[in-house]
């Protein structure tokens, strides 16, 4: 079994900041000389991002998310590959990768990134939970995610924080989106939100706070992110705006000139892990308007952005307003979080998984080791 073989498991290439990070990470340990193979059961935009990494991809079969044949597919590719641990992404993968991980006798390694706020109380995040216990390892990209498992496993588990990487040297080269590319006039106020169609980005209030805002002529907002097309009430905003004030663009590949692009970039979720979009648009230079949450809390404060109350209407308006009409007091706050930025590249967090990966199969051949020990003490009986 080669040491520096290992195994990633995750259900798609959508969109999400998973997904990108799933292949930031593939592209960094492959270039530091890892083995890496790659389990996905379905494609999705960061799925060429993948093809071009150099990994060994495979594609198992899968009629729904809970086909439980998967589990016997995956368990037949980690017996070809023998990597030397398994790490898996999301619950599909965290359910049926860790399951045969574990038949197999391979190290698991369960990576967490969202929060507590994420899971209802269902059969299949019960039974996650439980499969965990097992786990090697458990990673989690923020705080809120570490201490969900130590809720869970037990403070004894071994977990680490490892924050999500960013691709500093490649943001710093994108330049902002023209306004010919953009169809935008250079002196127009936008006001940018990334993310998916789910509750929990706060689409109830962000929506009348976005309507509230384009009061004021020259202002523009772009709506960027998978399932927002489909949308109704995103559509009635449209209608009521017009779709030269109102984008809704979708997933984009240009995202951070888009980010460069814009005056204010406006996150304000419930709840989040630790959200590729503020971090990526910290390293834009982008003015910010995020809720007021632990995990935007975890680093960011009011020296770095503007934070308001999710659950209040006119506290996201007015965080918007501040951003547009005190440019000095927003250009202050931007340089305040491209500083803090700078920290997390994603060669550091490459870094961070190559120690975590050691420490594991480590422990991994000193337990097998210990047990092999007490198999014979016990025969020679």
């Amino acid at each position: 079994m080669d040491a520096h073989k290992v195994m990633q498991c995750i259900p798609s290439m959508a969109g999400g900041g998973a997904e990108r990070q799933f292949v930031y990470l593939t592209r960094g340990l492959i270039r530091r000389g890892w083995d890496v193979s790659v389990v996905v059961t379905h494609e999705g935009p960061n799925f060429h991002h993948l093809l071009s990494s150099g990994a060994r991809i495979y594609r198992p079969a899968a009629w729904t998310n809970y086909d439980p044949s998967l589990f016997i597919r995956i368990s037949h590719i980690i017996k070809k590959e023998q990597p030397s641990l398994v790490q898996t992404w999301l619950l599909q993968m965290d359910v049926f990768g860790g399951l045969a991980a574990l038949k197999q006798g391979v190290p698991w390694i369960l990576s967490e990134r969202s929060s507590a706020l994420c899971y209802t109380k269902s059969v299949k995040y019960k039974l996650r939970e439980m499969l965990a216990v097992r786990a090697s390892a458990i990673v989690a990209n923020s705080c809120d995610g570490r201490e969900y498992w130590r809720s869970r496993v037990g403070a004894h588990a071994l977990s680490r924080i490892i924050p999500n990487g960013v691709p500093l040297s490649q943001i710093e080269e994108a330049t902002a989106l023209p306004s010919l590319q953009s169809g935008i006039a250079d002196d127009a106020e936008v006001i940018l939100f990334v993310g998916r169609w789910s509750p929990e980005k706060n689409w109830e209030n962000l929506l009348p706070a976005l309507r509230e805002v384009l009061r004021v002529p020259d202002r523009v907002v772009v709506l960027c992110g998978q399932g927002l097309q489909s949308a109704e009430v995103i559509q009635k905003l449209v209608a009521e705006q017009g779709s030269h004030r109102v984008r809704v663009l979708g997933y984009v590949n240009e995202i951070w000139a888009w980010m460069k692009r814009a005056s204010v970039f406006v996150s304000v979720g419930f709840f989040e892990g630790k959200p590729n979009g503020v971090l990526e648009a910290m390293a834009c230079g982008c003015s910010l308007v995020v809720s007021d949450i632990p995990a935007h809390r975890e680093f960011l404060d009011e020296s770095s952005a503007v934070l308001v109350n999710p659950c209040d209407v006119l506290s996201i308006t007015k965080g918007i307003e501040l951003c547009l009409t005190d440019p000095s007091s927003a250009r202050s706050r931007s340089e305040r979080a491209r500083g803090i930025i700078a920290q997390w590249s994603v060669e550091r967090m490459v870094g961070r998984y190559e120690e975590l990966y050691r420490e594991v199969t480590t422990r991994w051949r000193e337990l097998r080791g210990e047990k092999l020990r007490t198999h014979r003490g016990a025969e020679g009986c």
